[in-house]
């Protein structure tokens, strides 16, 4: 058995569904959810409208996790791989006995996000994220959605009326 080359890792949603991202121009949180559709290879910033790659999106956390999960991984293959050379190098010898033991998967790293406050469904292309604060655009099709105008509206007259 070879080591592979590629571990593809998955990203854990956070316990409502959402996947966080960060924009590489504004640095402000958004969510995406994938209920009813894929990931797009493209995705928008709510607040600036930057589009990109999703995994130029990712947060930190994303990397630390997918670094973690990687070597978890790495570590478990080179051990059943240790164990199959050892395995095969003794194998008929009468002085020395290899017995190998069971290796465990250890536990995946848990991925810590936060909460994003404001849940919001496109209109125009049904896409699930969520936002912080004050936002445009949806982050799947880049569409500018009256509800999300609308919640902005909401969010400003909270403000003012807290004040």
């Amino acid at each position: 058995m070879a080591l592979k080359s590629n571990y593809p890792i998955a990203i854990p949603a956070d316990s409502r569904g959402y996947t966080h991202r960060l924009c590489p121009d504004c640095a402000i949180k958004f969510g995406i959810k994938s209920i009813n559709k894929d990931f797009p290879d493209t995705v928008y910033c709510p607040y600036c409208d930057k589009n990109g790659a999703l995994t130029d999106f990712n947060v930190p956390e994303q990397f630390d996790y997918a670094t973690k999960e990687g070597l978890r991984q790495i570590e478990y293959d080179v051990m059943k791989e240790l164990q199959s050379s050892m395995s095969r190098a003794l194998r008929g010898s009468k002085s020395v006995k290899f017995k190998p033991a069971t290796i465990r998967h250890k536990p995946a790293p848990v991925l810590e996000q936060s909460v994003i406050p404001t849940d919001m469904i496109c209109t125009s292309c049904k896409g699930f994220y969520e936002i912080y604060g004050i936002a445009s655009r949806c982050p799947f099709c880049s569409t500018e959605d009256i509800k999300i105008l609308d919640a902005n509206l909401a969010l400003i007259e909270k403000e003012l009326d807290s004040d």
